[in-house]
């Protein structure tokens, strides 16, 4: 396979109902345009495990890093690139990268994964044949931050909001999808904070699921009011975390 066989690149063109009421694209939507190009391009390689594996094992999502420059407003075109960058026993890495139609850097984006059992929900072997798809000319990815400096959840609570899971939040793999747990994180951030800043950067872990009928809280705790921000989503029923998250921010003139 050659290197260039080993990205997947898929155009969006942001809708107007995937945009805020500054009519840029969400970063909530961004993140689902990650996902998508991701699962279409493990089913390209014959890694979508559902089918190839009889619906036992699945792909899930356990570490995500975005830095975005410019975020692309309604009715732009922009494409996403992706490929898987590394592996080791347990873990898969894979990148990506967000372009406009002028082929301008708008973000890159790293993640980690791992393949899990449906039924039992635990953990299994990356297979080793992922190791001909890795392309190893990748000049973006940045792995070690993903487990060197994994997000903690805020200490002092600034502001937090409740939500109750809906059918509407439950995916494929019948939990709630990862980017739920983003846009609840980005909603408990207050007003006046969003209305003068930009989200730039997302670091998030994904730390355990979440069902249909579940209550979630979700926390906010500023670190350095108007740049950086901790987030934590929590069960309120057994007190588990669900996701940790840090974002950065920047003041809404300083952006291009």
């Amino acid at each position: 396979m050659s290197e260039q066989d080993k990205i997947m690149t898929v155009p969006f063109t942001v809708r107007s109902y995937e945009s805020d009421a500054s009519r840029r694209v969400t970063l909530q939507t961004l993140c689902n345009y990650l996902q998508e190009t991701a699962w279409l391009h493990a089913a390209r390689l014959g890694f979508a495990l559902a089918d190839r594996e009889g619906h036992d094992k699945t792909w899930v999502l356990l570490r995500l890093h975005v830095n975005m420059v410019r975020y692309p407003v309604w009715g732009d075109t922009i494409s996403v690139s992706t490929w898987p960058s590394g592996r080791n026993r347990l873990y898969a890495y894979r990148d990506f990268e967000i372009r406009d139609s002028g082929d301008e850097v708008l973000g890159t984006a790293t993640s980690s994964w791992i393949i899990i059992d449906a039924k039992k929900r635990r953990p299994q072997r990356i297979p080793d044949e992922l190791e001909h798809s890795i392309l190893r000319s990748s000049a973006i990815a940045f792995h070690d931050a993903l487990f060197r400096d994994e997000p903690v959840g805020p200490e002092r609570i600034d502001a937090e909001m409740s939500f109750n899971v809906r059918l509407s939040d439950i995916d494929v793999n019948n939990h709630v999808n990862n980017v739920n747990f983003i846009e609840w994180a980005i909603e408990a951030v207050p007003a006046a904070w969003r209305n003068d800043n930009a989200l730039t950067e997302l670091h998030v872990a994904f730390k355990s699921e979440s069902n249909y009928g579940d209550r979630i809280v979700s926390q906010f705790g500023a670190m350095r009011p108007g740049e950086r921000a901790l987030h934590r989503v929590l069960r309120p029923s057994d007190s588990k975390s669900l996701m940790l998250a840090e974002t950065v921010w920047k003041p809404l003139r300083q952006q291009p």
